[in-house]
């Protein structure tokens, strides 16, 4: 009698309803980046009935919109008898079919489907509108004037609606789950502005962003690995830097949003302007405060878990330091970089070269001009509010007024130094980079800190290359064979990385986030 078992896996693709038998499929995960998966589908016929595959079937009606689900199945056979491992039926990639490639050698025919996440929801329309092209004229999208309020295809919207989202309290709590992420679910939710030409056409469906906001909805708040984004306001007033932020988001515009996928404002805008990214997960997405060089690790990988590595290293030119630049924005969005000069630094060397860097826009905005219009008003008095400027209070000295440019660049001396210790890690570390494979798994999700444990040489004393290395992960991609050969990997790409000594010292590592409170280590691909 054998006394042994073996754990085979089916994969399949439903499509319509139906299953499609796959040979492999193979998934790339990156930070800010929308997934990819190829699978390679079984063609022929089987079994004794000498049935046609599905995809002889599905052919004519694959097309851009039509939902894919990867399945995989995991059973255990003794050779005798096949066992149903329970909860051993997982979805390893969902979203849309984008393509089907094929290819023949000899009498070997094999195509390949190609598939989307479907975080691309977010990336098929304008911001506005899931019926406008990003390349449309924005006069297409709304009209120079337009009612205030109403219903259906009148209805209006303004950017600046977000300043009731941005305040000292939401930017305490969790700037995206209290504050941008709602402001983004208004803008998807609302009729775009200007329908009556796609009327004039017969098309009638011309309204809310609905995919977009399907895909907004799927944000996890939740996830096992979620954190707030907190902001840390590090002693300087709330009013002055939730003004900051305000100021920034004020100065979108409708062409920018009718001109931009919600993806590519996502991801092209707000996320460096806020420091965060966009962790995309098998079948939810997360919103986290990623630094590169955070010291805290979210998992240890021993050398017996991998079987392939890959790391190179380029060193650049000594650098001591790195400055941003402080100055005073003005209504029109302008900046003086010239009138208050560098407001943060950070030089952790004696030597080197200088780097000067320009902040991101609410950094800038902590000062404008506009605030201090008050002293040309009678009596004192401040600007009113209104829908496009609302009167958002700001740090103000013994008499009332607010305070003089330079005390609040003083009091945001620290949020300065910390961005420029953030872009010198950055700097440092950027040209270095290694990979590395091996079974299976999905507890690292793309955008996580790991430690790598080395092998030494078992003749060689104290070796001097077996020291654990530290990075953070770039992307994610699994690759399963479902033929014979029964093979399944992952592979890691790893940027920023530093020595376990060099992750310690100033410079090269970052013990937490220079804008939020909550680090983020890390996450699984998924939470079960």
């Amino acid at each position: 009698m054998n006394n042994y078992s073996v754990i085979r896996a089916r994969g399949y693709l439903v499509i319509e309803g139906q299953e499609i038998e796959i040979n492999y499929a193979a998934t790339a995960n990156e930070p800010n980046a929308i997934p990819k998966a190829f699978f390679g589908v079984a063609v022929g016929r089987k079994g004794p009935q000498l049935q046609p595959a599905a995809i002889h079937r599905l052919r004519a009606s694959i097309a851009a919109t039509t939902k894919v689900e990867c399945r995989i199945s995991l059973e255990e056979t003794d050779g005798r008898r096949t066992i149903p491992i329970p909860n051993g039926e997982f979805v390893l990639f969902e979203g849309y079919l984008s393509g089907l490639q094929m290819t023949r050698q000899g009498n070997q025919f094999n195509p390949v489907i190609t598939a989307t996440h479907w975080l691309a929801d977010m990336d098929y329309s304008s911001s506005l509108s899931q019926s406008s092209h990003p390349t449309n004229p924005s006069n297409f999208s709304y009209r120079a004037s337009h009612k205030a309020g109403g219903t259906g295809a009148s209805k209006s919207y303004s950017p600046f609606k977000a300043v009731g989202r941005i305040t000292p309290t939401t930017l305490a709590a969790d700037f995206w789950g209290q504050g941008l992420r709602p402001w983004l679910e208004e803008v998807c939710s609302l009729d775009r502005i200007n329908a009556d030409e796609l009327a004039g056409l017969g098309i009638a469906d011309g309204g809310a962003n609905t995919d977009a906001l399907r895909a907004l909805n799927r944000f996890s708040s939740s996830a096992g690995g979620y954190v707030p984004l907190a902001l840390d306001m590090r002693g300087l007033d709330s009013n002055t830097i939730a003004a900051g932020v305000w100021k920034a988001v004020q100065q979108e515009t409708f062409e920018s949003f009718a001109n931009t996928t919600l993806w590519g404002k996502l991801i092209g805008d707000f996320s460096p302007n806020y420091m965060f990214s966009v962790i995309p997960r098998i079948l939810d997405a997360i919103v986290v405060p990623f630094v590169p060089g955070l010291r805290i690790p979210h998992v240890t990988v021993p050398a017996e878990d991998y079987s392939v590595l890959s790391f190179s290293s380029q060193l650049e030119r000594t650098l001591r330091g790195v400055g941003i630049f402080s100055g005073i924005a003005a209504k029109t969005g302008a900046t003086s970089a010239a009138r208050l000069g560098i407001g943060g630094w950070y030089s952790p060397v004696a030597s080197g070269m200088v780097m000067m860097k320009q902040g991101p826009r609410w950094l800038t905005q902590l000062v404008n001009a506009d605030r201090y219009s008050s002293k040309a008003m009678a009596n004192g008095a401040r600007p009113i509010g209104n829908a496009v400027q609302p009167g958002i209070p700001v740090a103000a000295g013994p008499d009332g007024d607010p305070l003089p440019p330079d005390q609040v660049v003083n009091q945001a001396k620290t949020l300065f130094d910390k961005y420029a210790q953030t872009r010198y890690a950055y700097e440092t570390l950027r040209l270095r980079q290694m990979s590395f494979g091996g079974p299976l798994r999905f507890d690292i999700a793309p955008g996580s800190t790991i430690i790598l444990e080395t092998a030494s040489d078992k003749f060689i004393s104290a070796d001097k290359l077996a020291i654990p290395l530290i990075g953070d992960v770039m992307r994610v991609t699994t690759s399963i064979n479902f033929g014979e050969t029964g093979q399944a990997s992952t592979m890691y790409n790893i940027g920023h990385v530093r020595t376990a000594e060099e992750n310690s010292q100033e410079g090269f590592s970052l013990d937490e986030h220079p804008l939020w409170q909550n680090s983020w280590p890390g996450a699984a691909m998924v939470d079960s």
